[in-house]
């Protein structure tokens, strides 16, 4: 899960740190975690930070917020006075899009062919109006910029890119799929439904990263695996990704 500190949270919740701590004091906002001196955050304090500043920006007054949040114990009924189309439209991330011509893109990510400018196009990730580059996902720019840096061939870096872009299209369907299936089913009411995504909306993204951290582990214990096999027959161990060939496939020292 996502962790905070105080400046991240008002940042990410497009206010101020001043905003977050008066919302604190008038009990609006639950208090932080703390580790050591740092109060620490996660996205239940931002998504209850949205919904705060969406419902003042609906005219409601801190004193009734605080009772309706009072009202609500967890503070999710608070999806009663808020549109389902709302909570849709709320940025899943505190991710940035940004606008960039093209010598400023390509002092990031090295010179771009028109080839390769519209497979960024076609993958969703660069939207054009004229001579300005509309970047919708600052985080996945800065991630191909730094590996192009690395020494990553840009090719295999959109390859990358085009890999998790299909991925996440995929997940992202069968997060809503089980919403429509599950939760969007006829005889609830709006408020309701609105009440079960508010919930679900944090958890999608907890559920992948949990994913992926383990694929991670996976594979990092993979390939240490395959070195430890390597050394045990005289091989100096290598860092390929074991194949061709089955992962439990016999090493042979050379003679």
């Amino acid at each position: 899960m996502t962790e905070y500190r105080i400046d991240e949270l008002a940042a990410a919740a497009e206010t101020s740190v001043r905003n977050v701590r008066v919302y604190q004091e008038r009990g609006l906002l639950a208090p932080p975690r703390r580790v050591g001196r740092t109060g620490v955050y996660t996205e239940a304090h931002l998504a209850r930070l949205r919904l705060i500043r969406q419902m003042l920006g609906r005219g409601y007054t801190f004193a009734t917020i605080h009772e309706l949040i009072q009202a609500a114990g967890s503070g999710q009924e608070l999806a009663h006075f808020l549109d389902l189309d709302q909570v849709l439209s709320a940025p899943w991330s505190d991710d940035e899009s940004k606008h960039y011509d093209r010598p400023s893109l390509e002092a990031l990510v090295g010179p771009l062919s028109t080839d390769q400018l519209e497979r960024f196009h076609r993958l969703g990730l660069i939207e054009t109006d004229g001579d300005v580059y509309h970047v919708r996902s600052q985080r996945l720019l800065d991630v191909g910029a730094k590996l192009a840096a690395a020494g990553v061939p840009l090719s295999e870096v959109m390859d990358l890119a085009e890999m998790l872009t299909a991925v996440a299209n995929g997940v992202a369907n069968q997060f809503f799929k089980l919403f429509y299936r599950t939760v969007a089913s006829e005889g609830r009411s709006e408020s309701d439904i609105t009440e079960s995504m508010l919930v679900m909306r944090p958890l999608a993204r907890e559920a992948l990263d949990a994913a992926f951290s383990l694929a991670l582990t996976n594979e990092s214990e993979r390939l240490l695996e395959r070195r430890a096999k390597q050394a045990r027959s005289g091989v100096r161990p290598t860092l390929d990704d074991g194949t061709p060939g089955d992962e439990d496939a016999t090493v042979t020292a050379p003679a």
